[in-house]
Order: C-alpha cells, then structure tokens, then sequence
C-alpha cells in the first residue's frame, strides 16, 4: 500500500517532486520527480529513508519550490 506524503512543486520551472510512503516494504519511500510541463514522470527513486527521499524532491525542484504536506 502506498500513500502520498509530501508534494514539493516549482511552478516556474513546471517541476515537481511527490514522496510516496510504502507500507509493508524493506525500502518505505518513493520518489517521483515529473515534469508538469510535459505531464510525465521523469523519474522515480526508491529509497531507504525520508530524509534522502526529500533531498531528491528538493534539488529536482531547485530554488523556489513550495511543499505541501
């Protein structure tokens, strides 16, 4: 089962990082960093803890982001 949790958006440059939680997994977040302008995800990351799984979402996103929890 999976959840999301955070949502970290740039909306100037059409980016944006969504942190998923995994329940029931060795590795309990996910990390999909899409690309609003095209509407496809770019890239996803399953990692081991939330603070590498908000590092991605952040230096995706770069200067200017705003999160929602």
């Amino acid at each position: 089962m999976q959840m999301q949790i955070a949502t970290y958006t740039n909306k100037d440059d059409g980016l944006e990082g969504r942190i998923y939680r995994n329940y029931g997994s060795a590795f309990p977040y996910t990390v999909e960093l899409w690309d609003m302008d095209a509407d496809e995800c770019a890239l996803t990351r399953i990692v081991d803890n939330l603070d590498r799984a908000q590092s991605f979402a952040r230096a995706f996103c770069g200067e200017g982001y705003s999160v929602e929890v």
